[in-house]
């Protein structure tokens, strides 16, 4: 059995050398008391300023036109889902645009070249169904 420096044996019942003590009384000396976070007003959970929102809702009526078209050359053989929208919308409204249909197909997305968006794998299917559902009626797959 080990022994501590006093020289006695540890039993179960009595253990009087605990090598962690000194540490444990600069914890508590040092430690910063915890604070309670104060609890914010429940209106502005319920309207949280989203401008993204506002952003495509502005962005879908002047959508003339959108080409959906997979790509593998110089990809090292991986599929890519490029997506082009006639007229270009504003950067703000390319970036809402991007987040939006990243996080509802779950998939990797960039924006490239300031006038399309790459996706990763072949996404046309599932993205003339999330177009056709927004009430755009021009989705051409190439």
């Amino acid at each position: 059995m080990a022994k501590n420096p006093s020289g006695k044996k540890f039993h179960n019942e009595e253990i009087s050398f605990n090598p962690f003590q000194e540490l444990l009384a600069t914890k508590t000396q040092h430690s910063k008391p915890v604070k309670e976070k104060e609890k914010s007003d429940s209106s502005d959970i319920q309207n949280p300023p989203n401008k993204c929102i506002d952003l495509l809702d502005d962005l879908f009526p002047a959508i003339q036109k959108i080409v959906l078209r997979i790509e593998r050359k110089g990809r090292r053989g991986k599929t890519v889902t490029l997506l082009d929208i006639s007229p270009v919308p504003s950067p703000d409204a390319f970036a809402c645009l991007l987040k939006s249909l990243k996080k509802t197909l779950g998939c990797g997305a960039s924006i490239a070249d300031n006038s399309r968006i790459v996706f990763q794998g072949d996404q046309r299917e599932r993205l003339e169904k999330w177009f056709t559902g927004q009430g755009s009626s021009r989705v051409i797959r190439g």
